[in-house]
């Protein structure tokens, strides 16, 4: 499993995909998993310690316990 220096659980209405760019969509396990670019982190997320809105690097955005029944 890849390592990221932060994690954030349910804190999706603190992040921004405005203008983001989705590099790749695939499944792990239970997980649909959105490979993205970076990501806008909103200056209300706890873990972002700037004023305004802070743009990462890569991350993912991780929807646990998906089946495939659930897609279209």
């Amino acid at each position: 499993m890849e390592e990221f220096k932060y994690i954030s659980e349910n804190t999706l209405n603190d992040i921004s995909l405005h203008d983001c760019t989705c590099a790749k969509i695939s499944m792990d396990g239970a997980g649909l998993v959105f490979s993205m670019e970076f990501m806008e982190v909103c200056s209300e997320h706890h873990l972002n310690p700037f004023p305004l809105a802070h743009q990462t690097g890569e991350g993912k955005i991780v929807f646990k316990n998906t089946t495939t029944s659930t897609l279209p």
